[in-house]
Protein backbone atom coordinates (compact mmCIF):
# COMPACT_ATOMS: atom_id res chain seq x y z
CA UNK A 1 0.00 0.00 0.00
CA UNK A 2 2.93 2.36 0.67
CA UNK A 3 3.81 2.20 -3.03
CA UNK A 4 0.39 3.56 -3.96
CA UNK A 5 0.70 6.32 -1.37
CA UNK A 6 4.18 7.25 -2.59
CA UNK A 7 3.02 7.47 -6.21
CA UNK A 8 0.08 9.64 -5.16
CA UNK A 9 2.30 11.96 -3.09
CA UNK A 10 4.80 12.30 -5.92
CA UNK A 11 1.99 13.21 -8.33
CA UNK A 12 0.55 15.73 -5.87
CA UNK A 13 3.97 17.29 -5.29
CA UNK A 14 4.48 17.63 -9.04
CA UNK A 15 1.08 19.32 -9.35
CA UNK A 16 1.94 21.69 -6.48
CA UNK A 17 5.15 22.74 -8.20
CA UNK A 18 3.46 23.24 -11.58
CA UNK A 19 0.37 25.02 -10.26
CA UNK A 20 0.96 26.22 -6.69
CA UNK A 21 -2.09 27.37 -4.73
CA UNK A 22 -2.04 31.00 -3.65
CA UNK A 23 -0.75 31.45 -0.12
CA UNK A 24 0.61 27.92 0.40
CA UNK A 25 4.05 26.45 -0.17
CA UNK A 26 4.48 22.76 0.65
CA UNK A 27 6.70 19.83 -0.14
CA UNK A 28 8.65 16.89 1.28
CA UNK A 29 11.13 17.71 4.04
CA UNK A 30 13.77 15.61 2.27
CA UNK A 31 14.08 13.18 -0.62
CA UNK A 32 14.49 10.12 1.63
CA UNK A 33 11.06 10.46 3.26
CA UNK A 34 8.21 11.59 1.03
CA UNK A 35 5.70 10.99 3.86
CA UNK A 36 6.82 14.02 5.94
CA UNK A 37 6.18 17.43 4.43
CA UNK A 38 6.69 20.97 5.60
CA UNK A 39 4.39 23.79 4.63
CA UNK A 40 4.19 27.55 4.90
CA UNK A 41 0.69 28.97 5.00
CA UNK A 42 0.19 32.69 4.51
CA UNK A 43 -2.55 34.37 6.50
CA UNK A 44 -5.61 35.38 4.47
CA UNK A 45 -6.19 39.03 3.65
CA UNK A 46 -8.53 41.11 5.80
CA UNK A 47 -8.20 38.80 8.81
CA UNK A 48 -6.24 38.98 12.04
CA UNK A 49 -3.83 36.50 10.40
CA UNK A 50 -2.99 38.80 7.46
CA UNK A 51 0.78 39.22 7.00
CA UNK A 52 1.42 36.09 9.07
CA UNK A 53 3.37 33.12 7.76
CA UNK A 54 2.56 29.92 9.63
CA UNK A 55 4.86 26.90 9.35
CA UNK A 56 3.35 23.43 9.64
CA UNK A 57 4.36 19.78 9.35
CA UNK A 58 2.23 17.24 7.50
CA UNK A 59 2.62 13.52 8.19
CA UNK A 60 1.09 11.24 5.58
CA UNK A 61 0.09 7.68 6.55
CA UNK A 62 1.27 4.70 4.51
CA UNK A 63 -2.31 4.12 3.29
CA UNK A 64 -2.75 7.69 2.00
CA UNK A 65 -5.15 8.80 0.44
CA UNK A 66 -7.44 6.30 2.19
CA UNK A 67 -6.45 7.89 5.50
CA UNK A 68 -5.88 11.64 5.86
CA UNK A 69 -2.58 13.27 6.75
CA UNK A 70 -1.98 14.77 10.17
CA UNK A 71 -1.03 18.41 10.28
CA UNK A 72 0.33 20.48 13.11
CA UNK A 73 1.49 24.05 13.21
CA UNK A 74 5.04 24.43 14.48
CA UNK A 75 4.47 27.91 15.85
CA UNK A 76 2.11 29.33 18.41
CA UNK A 77 -0.71 31.34 16.92
CA UNK A 78 -3.68 33.34 18.08
CA UNK A 79 -7.12 31.83 17.60
CA UNK A 80 -10.08 34.07 18.42
CA UNK A 81 -12.40 31.19 19.38
CA UNK A 82 -10.20 29.14 21.68
CA UNK A 83 -7.81 29.32 24.57
CA UNK A 84 -4.07 29.69 24.47
CA UNK A 85 -2.17 27.21 22.28
CA UNK A 86 -0.08 24.53 23.89
CA UNK A 87 3.54 24.00 22.90
CA UNK A 88 2.59 21.66 20.03
CA UNK A 89 0.47 24.36 18.35
CA UNK A 90 -2.76 22.55 19.22
CA UNK A 91 -5.67 24.25 20.94
CA UNK A 92 -7.88 23.19 23.80
CA UNK A 93 -11.04 24.96 24.86
CA UNK A 94 -12.82 24.28 28.11
CA UNK A 95 -16.21 24.43 26.38
CA UNK A 96 -15.27 21.34 24.33
CA UNK A 97 -14.87 19.22 27.44
CA UNK A 98 -17.81 17.96 29.47
CA UNK A 99 -18.05 19.09 33.08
Amino acid sequence: MAGTALKRLMAEYKQLTLNPPEGIVAGPMNEENFFEWEALIMGPEDTCFEFGVFPAILSFPLDYPLSPPKMRFTCEMFHPNSGQPDVQGKYASSFLHSA
